[in-house]
């Protein structure tokens, strides 16, 4: 089942239900090995792998339009972001604006070999029109 409450509210009702039914439960496991059987899972994984393709190729080729010499960015062999490298490092102002449109800079990752000039770009959740409008809003924002 699912829960909208308080972190402390779920962690008691988490901790109360392990307590009682450590065996897991028997019609979730079942539901989910019929989909399997049935190749559910499989045709869902196959979709969802077209979908995510088409995001990135858009996501690139946004990057590519908007961007086109300032930046330096590869086709992921997998994942569902894009790392996005800039010609010239970000201001403190940059940063900030980076921030406030939820876009991580290499500093979270701990990814050296960029020094302040690289963001991590997830495509997955966003539609096309979503994709670009951020890389617009991206580009104003630098």
């Amino acid at each position: 089942g699912y829960i909208v409450a308080a972190p402390t509210i779920i962690q008691t009702i988490t901790e109360d239900i392990l307590l009682i039914d450590r065996q897991g439960n028997n019609i979730t496991e079942l539901a989910l090995a019929d989909l399997m059987q049935r190749g559910e899972i499989k045709r869902h994984i196959r979709k969802m792998k077209k979908i995510y393709q088409l995001r990135r190729d858009h996501a690139l080729a946004e990057f590519q339009r908007v961007f086109a010499e300032s930046i330096q960015i590869q086709p992921p062999a997998g994942g569902m972001a894009l790392w996005v490298k800039f010609q010239k490092s970000f201001t403190q102002d940059q940063l900030i604006k980076l921030k406030e449109l939820n876009i991580d800079t290499e500093q979270k990752f701990k990814q050296k070999e960029c020094a302040n000039h690289c963001i991590r770009f997830g495509f997955a959740a966003l539609s096309e029109k979503e994709i670009t409008s951020l890389i617009e809003t991206l580009n104003e924002a630098l």
